[in-house]
């Protein structure tokens, strides 16, 4: 789906006037790796990953990421919502069929990194069931899209705190750029698989660094 004015014109208006709800409703405080503000306002191209807690992790990244237009990699499930739906396409949504061997998400995330876009992905590519290890395993495409784009992966971690008296807490880092972690003795089968399963580890060690940070808090 092509990324007009009047997408970003909407997009741009439901960042204001969702502005106060968000901020009432998710109390988001951001952290950032070694206190590295910059990470909140990645430039060019970029592909940010996030763990998966709920359907509200969304708005949490476009609050996240105020200053950039984000396409976000949504599953078809969504997309068939009679409300939802319709918003999410306004909002630009990457339409990713989990049930179909269509890969043409990786194609439209590819051309709108290559115009200096972000693509935002759940690797997870679902919300995990009560009871699971998290994180859930990695679907490979981010790193995919990220070796043959070379754009550079952010790292977003949520607690996943929402509609509650405590605040949210969310954990920024990156960035990682995926030819750095490539070893040319390997097929490219090994080298997704490798390096995919390095960010989920990054992304794990990310949320134990965010209880940390949270403890501490409540210890002053």
């Amino acid at each position: 789906m092509k990324f007009t004015f009047l997408s970003k014109a909407f997009m741009a208006f439901v960042r204001i006037t969702g502005l106060i709800p968000y901020a009432l409703c998710f109390k988001t405080k951001v952290h950032c790796a070694n206190g590295n503000r910059a990470l909140r306002h990645p430039k060019g191209s970029a592909i940010i990953i996030s763990n998966h807690t709920s359907v509200f992790d969304y708005a949490v990244l476009l609050f996240t990421y105020p200053l950039r237009y984000i396409r976000c990699q949504i599953a078809e499930l969504m997309f068939r919502k009679p409300v939802i739906g319709p918003f999410l396409r306004a909002m630009g949504g990457i339409y990713v069929n989990r049930d179909s061997f269509d890969f043409s998400f990786v194609e439209e995330s590819l051309e709108i990194l290559d115009n200096g876009g972000v693509v935002a992905v759940f690797p997870e590519s679902r919300i995990p069931l009560a009871g699971e290890a998290l994180p859930l395993p990695f679907k490979q495409s981010p790193t995919l899209i990220a070796a043959r784009s070379r754009a550079p992966i952010y790292l977003m971690y949520t607690d996943g705190c929402y509609f509650k008296k405590k605040r949210a807490h969310v954990l920024l880092d990156g960035p990682v750029y995926v030819q750095d972690f490539w070893d040319d003795t390997k097929s490219e089968k090994e080298n997704l698989a490798s390096v995919t399963e390095l960010l989920r580890k990054k992304i794990a060690e990310m949320g134990q660094e965010l209880e940390s940070l949270k403890a501490k808090k409540k210890e002053k």
